[in-house]
């Protein structure tokens, strides 16, 4: 059931008609996957991840996250780093984390998840980030799902980026 869910996930996404439509219903297929919170999506560009789509944060959150560095320690920014997805399964807890706790707290979640959006090609786009309000790491299956779904958020990127530079 779960790759069908999947397979019906990706189908939907090739059916979207526009970038913005596109990012929104990836990043709430994101949440719901993973029985999240909260979450982004970001896209990379010029060296960065720049929030492109959001549920359930506020300004400070906003700010603080708007754009990440590969050399910043919250989730995002080591996934980015490292090429792999990263679980942080309690936010308070995380010693790289410590900088981002204050935001963290105030934004209301505990735990967070960053999975690298990469092309069929193996092309990086950009990162959905799952955040929960208690300890939580995602199940292996969860995490594989996000992988697969990650990859067809990440061709439908591509697609919708290539069609506006052809423009």
């Amino acid at each position: 059931m779960q790759d069908h869910s999947l397979q019906n996930l990706t189908r939907e996404l090739g059916r979207v008609p526009d970038l913005s439509t596109a990012l929104a219903a990836s990043l709430d297929a994101a949440i719901a996957m993973l029985h999240a919170d909260f979450g982004t999506l970001q896209l990379y560009r010029a060296g960065e991840l720049i929030l492109a789509a959001q549920r359930g944060f506020e300004e400070p959150f906003l700010k603080a996250f708007g754009r990440v560095a590969a050399d910043d320690d919250c989730a995002c920014g080591r996934a980015m780093r490292s090429g792999r997805p990263i679980v942080i399964r309690d936010v308070s807890l995380d010693p790289e984390f410590a900088p981002f706790r204050p935001v963290a707290a105030e934004a209301g979640y505990r735990a967070v998840q960053s999975t690298p959006l990469l092309t069929s090609a193996g092309h990086f786009i950009g990162m959905p980030s799952t955040h929960f309000r208690e300890p939580h790491v995602p199940s292996d299956d969860e995490m594989a799902s996000m992988a697969a779904y990650g990859t067809a958020i990440a061709d439908t990127v591509q697609r919708f980026v290539a069609g506006m530079l052809v423009r």
